[in-house]
Parts: structure tokens; sequence; C-alpha cells
């Protein structure tokens, strides 16, 4: 019987190893996700998009989703210009002015904002105070008064219409 001496079998040991790192690595490299960066707002509208993120939903459905957090629609589309991400999850208003500018953003999915339901802009509204004069459902109570928006952003792309 031969005795394996102790670097011959430190360096057996040592391939051994390697070599189970080499197919568990395999292994897990074919397990792992592909990743998509999304640009996101900083508002309520993208609360699904944090959701998704933080309880795992997009990696049980095999997708690593990484979030940039902006605050206007520019910088989304500023975002995607610089391909810092693949996809935004931008309004429909957004994505038009973008269009518009010359970029060849695609849509994919609409989930607010859209043209072919009654309902999709619910979400959105003109507050005003009681005394102001301005009756719900009656834009022509709006012409001669001020109104503050965050500009660049889907309420402001409203207003101007």
């Amino acid at each position: 019987m031969k005795t394996l001496h102790q670097p011959r079998f430190a360096g057996i040991a040592a391939c051994t190893l390697l070599a189970w790192v080499a197919v568990f690595a395999g292994a897990a490299a074919a397990q792992q996700l592909p990743v998509v960066d999304a640009v996101i707002g900083n508002n309520f509208g993208h609360l699904p998009m944090f959701v998704g993120v933080e309880k795992g939903f997009f990696k049980k459905h095999g997708v690593d989703v990484r979030l940039k957090v902006v605050n206007t629609g520019t910088d989304m589309v500023n975002a995607m210009q610089k391909r810092e991400v693949q996809i935004g999850d931008m309004s429909v208003t957004t994505f038009l002015k973008a269009r518009h500018g010359g970029d060849p953003f695609r849509v994919i999915g609409i989930i607010q904002n859209d043209a072919t339901r009654s309902n999709a802009d619910e979400p959105l509204a003109i507050v005003a105070r009681k005394d102001s004069g301005i009756r719900p459902g009656n834009i022509e109570d709006l012409k001669g008064k001020r109104v503050g928006v965050a500009q660049a952003q889907t309420s402001d792309e409203y207003l101007k219409m």
C-alpha cells in the first residue's frame, strides 16, 4: 500500500476542492437571475414596484429588479437616454414627450393614463381650498387662477392641455 505524502495529499485535496467549486459555481451561475435596472418616480404611483422588489415578487418570477428612484419624468427619460436603466415605469405623457423628442422608447404595458379607458386618470386630481371658488367638475373655474404644480410631471402636462 502506497502512502500519500502530506504535500501531495494537499495538492490533490486542493484540486478536488477547486473542481467542486467549479461545478457548484457553474450551477449557481446557471441559477443567477437576470438583472433589470428600472427607473421609477418617488411617488405612490410607483408603490407596486417598491413592494415587488421588497417582497421578492420579481425574483420569484425569475428576474432581479433594481430600482433607480428619480423625481421627475424628465429624470426618467435622462436615465434611459444615458443607458443607466433598461426600463422605465413612466407616465404616458412622459413617454410621448420622449418619443416626440426622437427617443426610440417602446411601450410594453400601460397601467395608468391609458387613453383607451375612461377611468385611467382617476388617481389624478386638482385640489383646491373650499373658499377658492373652484367647484368640482368645473374646469372653467380654473380660468385666471394661480395653480401650483410640480414641473415636468404628469400633472403639469395635463394642465397644459
